[in-house]
């Protein structure tokens, strides 16, 4: 008995033809067929059918619909149970896989310039047994078709595609199909959607809890959904997908948790990037933002003069600073609390005290600034002495003779001391007599500083 086909070892799908002839050439004969499966113990009857006796082999097809996988087939004469042929065959009734196709099923693209003129199409194939031996794949109504499972750099303008595929194995399991994409090479939405940040003014926030973006298109992308997303200081805060075409109110609020300190007191770009289902995109910026999370200080108060007894108005010096916005303004009162805003305003980094409302006595003078956000900061101290009624003090030492011979000159010393507890910022001395005329100014008397001056008394030799 001789097996002719299939051979050993091969592949097949269903039906399994088979052809057997006795050795001698003889046809003639009937025959056992058992199958069984790999890593099985029992047999199963073949139950050939469609047996062809045509006088030089016999034909038998084995029925492997509901097979898959690694067999045994065995063959026996029966007529002699003395010829046995066994054969292993895999059984391959699983169309070829397909997937990854490129563009997605259902998805938009622009092709990697973004212009529609490049655009890769492609999927996978794959068959775990007999292998794939023939594919092809082709655009519905574009005349593009090729042998393989790709088409490359395809040009093709906005508009919606299907692609069509068809696989078969080399035992003639076929898969077949189609998917379908979209081009849409442009966003033609809103390009400036309007945004309003809560709490702003002039571009600074009083960030001291959330705070939210409201962000508003009028239009979305006419082809693909448009996908809006807040960025904050490159940071991707919030987003929200419209439906493509839709018009009208777009909305989409992103909110800052004030509990994020990534943005305490710093100056954040504020941007609005906008991107279709295809990739096109557009970036509006809406600008820079200060977020202002700490009130201003106030530092460095103290009279010009460093004193802290007055009878008249006197002259403030202090320092003023805002870690994110600048400082927007600054006031002072004295003794008791008042109201934010209600105190006297204050120029930036010094003032003159007007004490005009005060009574004599010891009194505390108040300065507090205001940032850019509108926020106060505590006030600063500086406590003195006011006492309009007295005068200043000064002692002036002077000789109480000078000698000078006719015809030559000699000098002598005016001495000048502040006596009292008022800083003097001037004291004009004028010294006359029927030999010496001058005048001589001194200034910025602190209480117990003294000052020396010298004078000359000049003579000629009719004196």
């Amino acid at each position: 008995m001789t097996w002719e086909n299939p051979s050993a070892n091969s592949d097949v799908g269903n039906p399994v033809t088979i052809n057997i002839s006795d050795s001698d050439g003889d046809s003639t004969g009937s025959y056992d067929i058992y199958y069984r499966q790999s890593g099985e113990s029992n047999w199963s009857d073949a139950s050939p059918s469609n047996v062809d006796d045509n006088g030089a082999y016999t034909t038998f097809d084995w029925d492997t619909t509901n097979l898959d996988g690694d067999y045994t087939l065995n063959v026996t004469n029966s007529s002699s149970y003395t010829d046995t042929i066994t054969r292993n065959f895999t059984v391959d009734n699983t169309a070829p896989t397909v997937d990854s196709f490129t563009p997605s099923d259902g998805t938009f693209t622009g092709g990697s310039s973004g212009n529609g003129d490049d655009i890769d199409i492609s999927y996978s194939s794959s068959d775990s047994s007999a292998g794939v031996e023939f594919e092809n794949i082709s655009i519905d109504g574009e005349g593009n078709n090729d042998t393989s499972n790709s088409l490359s750099s395809v040009s093709l303008s906005d508009g919606s595609y299907t692609v069509n595929y068809w696989v078969n194995d080399s035992v003639g399991n076929v898969a077949s199909d189609s998917w379908s994409f979209k081009v849409d090479t442009s966003y033609d939405g809103d390009e400036s959607p309007s945004v309003d940040i809560e709490g702003e003014d002039d571009g600074v926030v009083e960030y001291n809890e959330d705070t939210d973006i409201d962000v508003d298109f009028d239009s979305a992308d006419s082809t693909s959904d448009t996908t809006a997303t807040c960025v904050v200081g490159g940071d991707d805060i919030d987003s929200n997908t419209f439906s493509s075409a839709s018009s009208g109110s777009n909305e989409l609020t992103c909110t800052l948790d004030d509990s994020d300190d990534d943005y305490y007191d710093t100056t954040a770009t504020v941007e609005v990037e906008i991107e279709d289902e295809a990739g096109n995109s557009k970036t509006y910026e809406y600008g820079d933002v200060v977020f202002d999370a700490e009130a201003p200080t106030v530092s460095e108060l103290d009279s010009s003069t460093g004193l802290s007894t007055f009878n008249d108005d006197f002259d403030v010096e202090y320092s003023a600073f805002d870690d994110a916005s600048s400082v927007d303004g600054a006031e002072y009162y004295f003794d008791d609390s008042t109201d934010t805003g209600d105190g006297t305003s204050a120029s930036d980094g010094e003032f003159t005290a007007d004490l005009s409302d005060l009574d004599s006595g010891s009194h505390t003078l108040y300065v507090r600034a205001q940032d850019e956000a509108g926020r106060w900061s505590n006030p600063e101290t500086f406590d003195f002495e006011y006492y309009p009624d007295r005068d200043p003090e000064i002692s002036l030492t002077v000789p109480t003779s000078v000698n000078v011979t006719s015809g030559e000159s000699t000098e002598f010393d005016v001495k000048l001391e502040n006596t009292g507890d008022f800083y003097i910022e001037s004291v004009n001395l004028n010294i006359k007599s029927d030999l010496i005329s001058e005048n001589a100014t001194v200034s910025g008397l602190e209480p117990g500083d003294s000052i020396t001056k010298s004078f000359q008394a000049e003579t000629s030799e009719e004196d």
